[in-house]
């Protein structure tokens, strides 16, 4: 998102004539942000279960919530090593590391230990987990080489140099991560206003945009 939002929101300003100020971090972050009183008026997750949270929380306008893309989840590595698939990480060697999203704060972190739990990994890759902060702090560690395999969003691999997909999360075991966005509750005198952001983030333009970005589409409004 760090990489196709900017684009999102320079289209929008200069349509609308309005000035978009936004924050990137992970969504865990950005909730607990949200919950300590920041002055945000719109919120864009990686994951439904943290908006889920905010909204029992009372900080979300319920009836704003909208999906805008969907992704999934790849294993990756520095070129030139070794591959590594998924259906191998219940055998880690003794120096085998991976590094994941801290499942604390970081919806990939949550979608990569629900994998590897569904697959009968999770407890033995304990002493071999490399956490990061963010998706941006494990790919750093899969591009440098500091761990043998990292798992991220599909997207988070376009166009980076010195990066491979080992492997992809498929069948009914895989995440089916969706990109969800709200508008926060203390909004009121940015209501139009945010409103009109959150309408353009669900419009052709928008969802044209996160494609190239290799952004899958939109769940179905249920």
């Amino acid at each position: 998102m760090r990489v196709v939002m900017p684009g999102i929101l320079a289209e929008f300003s200069r349509k609308s004539g309005l000035k978009v100020m936004a924050s990137y971090a992970a969504s865990g972050t950005i909730a607990r942000q949200v919950e300590r009183g920041a002055p945000l008026d719109l919120v864009v997750m990686a994951s439904p279960a943290v908006l889920d949270e905010l909204e029992h929380g009372g900080f979300l306008v319920p009836a704003s919530r909208r999906s805008l893309a969907t992704n999934s989840i790849v294993l990756v590595g520095r070129t030139g090593t070794p591959p590594v698939l998924f259906s191998a990480l219940g055998h880690p060697g003794p120096r085998f590391r991976i590094a994941v999203g801290d499942p604390r704060n970081v919806p990939v972190g949550v979608y990569a230990r629900q994998l590897l739990e569904d697959l009968g990994h999770w407890q033995g890759l304990a002493g071999h987990l490399v956490l990061g902060r963010d998706v941006a702090g494990v790919l750093a560690y899969a591009r440098r080489g500091e761990v043998d395999a990292g798992i991220v969003y599909d997207t988070d691999t376009v166009g980076v140099p010195g990066l491979r997909v080992f492997d992809r999360a498929q069948g009914i075991r895989a995440p089916e991560p969706e990109v969800v966005a709200a508008l926060i509750v203390n909004s009121e005198q940015m209501a139009g206003r945010a409103a009109a952001l959150l309408d353009f983030l669900v419009s052709d333009n928008a969802r044209h945009a996160l494609s190239r970005a290799g952004f899958g589409p939109p769940r179905p409004v249920s």
